[in-house]
């Protein structure tokens, strides 16, 4: 089974890497996707826009009317302006994320910031899968390239002789390509921790793999936290972001006044970024920042290990570190965050997991015993 999905992952990369749609694509991949869209969306065939129908399906059914699509309007990637059967005008705007995560809180702000004029707006949300639950959001929906490559071939099919027809079949095909690549791959590692893919960097995917994974990851491991909130600790929740190329998971009870993410005063837990799994505490804007402080802290709770390397050793583990422990953040930036780490070996979400609340079950205890990054 290994060995065709390999097979299938190498033909369908050489059929991206023979596309010179695809080569030109790779200059900026959101902007030359949503760059795109906007041209088909301009194309004209018998006083219609017939790509119109890959984003609002059934248009000229319903008695609508093309009326402009504008690109990076308000920051939006795509502002579709059209009349209804009423001759009323609606908004549509598509928010393009194939490289990056959406927040519900961008996507918000775009229908906020566009509400301003007194408009009926509905929002769409692209990329290669839904990295992002957005079902709260009324007026989003989430739409994924392969819906509209295949939405794109359906209406070429139609206006087969129209001008550039072979380059719009062309586009809808590498999209298609692309997604059972990106397919293949979900089921190649599937169940695991990814941090790079010699496969998906020959074509200049290898990131945008990462961050799907990553936040794949991130919503397993929020599935199985079951930790309380402790008083002045708010329970852990698995945030992400991306730094120099790798995923950074944190996950940690963190300590604030009043419950405020605002004003925090210290947090403890584990991080993992990139192949580090990371015994991770510190004190924040409003705790004692000071790293000395902070280190003590963290040894005199026993949290971290005074004789760190030679204890991971015994255990099989090795870490890079040179010093007994490694940090970010000082008096200047107003937080001191520390952390002792060992290399991950076994890169499977059930592993990592199983380690990760173990530790999380070692803070829980030093939260219980009266830990505080105060003063």
């Amino acid at each position: 089974m290994k060995k065709k999905t390999t097979s299938i992952i190498e033909e369908q990369l050489q059929r991206l890497n023979r596309s010179p749609l695809f080569a030109i694509s790779l200059s900026g991949k959101e902007l030359s996707h949503s760059n795109f869209w906007a041209w088909i969306l301009e194309q004209e065939v018998e006083g219609k826009h017939p790509f119109i129908e890959v984003f609002i399906p059934d248009f000229y059914q319903n008695g609508c009317t093309f009326i402009s699509v504008e690109r990076e309007k308000k920051h939006v990637d795509l502002t579709i302006t059209y009349k209804n059967k009423a001759n009323e005008t609606e908004v549509l705007i598509i928010e393009n994320k194939i490289k990056s995560i959406p927040t519900k809180e961008q996507l918000m702000r775009y229908e906020e910031e566009l509400g301003k004029q007194d408009l009926s707006i509905t929002g769409i949300l692209t990329g290669l899968y839904a990295s992002l639950d957005i079902q709260e959001l009324g007026k989003w929906l989430f739409l994924s390239y392969h819906e509209i490559a295949k939405r794109i071939m359906n209406i070429q099919e139609v206006h087969a002789t129209m001008d550039f027809a072979d380059y719009i079949q062309q586009y809808a095909e590498d999209i298609e390509v692309l997604y059972d690549l990106f397919q293949s791959k979900m089921e190649q590692n599937k169940g695991k921790y990814i941090i790079g893919d010699k496969d998906l960097e020959k074509i200049r995917y290898s990131d945008i793999y990462v961050k799907l994974k990553g936040s794949e990851f991130m919503e397993e491991i929020n599935k199985r936290l079951t930790f309380e909130a402790y008083k002045d600790w708010v329970k852990p929740v698995c945030g992400l972001s991306f730094n120099h190329k790798k995923p950074t998971l944190s996950i940690v009870f963190s300590q604030r006044i009043d419950g405020d993410p605002t004003k925090e005063i210290g947090m403890i837990g584990v991080q993992i970024e990139g192949d580090q799994f990371r015994i991770y505490g510190g004190a924040s804007q409003e705790g004692n920042y000071h790293e000395k402080v902070v280190i003590e802290k963290l040894y005199d709770c026993d949290y971290f290990k005074r004789n760190f390397a030679e204890k991971i050793s015994k255990q099989g583990r090795t870490s890079k570190m040179r010093n007994n422990y490694c940090k970010y953040g000082n008096i200047t930036a107003k937080y001191c965050h520390c952390y002792q780490y060992w290399k991950i070996e076994d890169f499977s979400y059930d592993a990592i997991i199983d380690e990760l609340i173990k530790q999380m079950r070692i803070a829980e205890e030093k939260i219980k015993n009266g830990l505080t990054f105060g003063e």
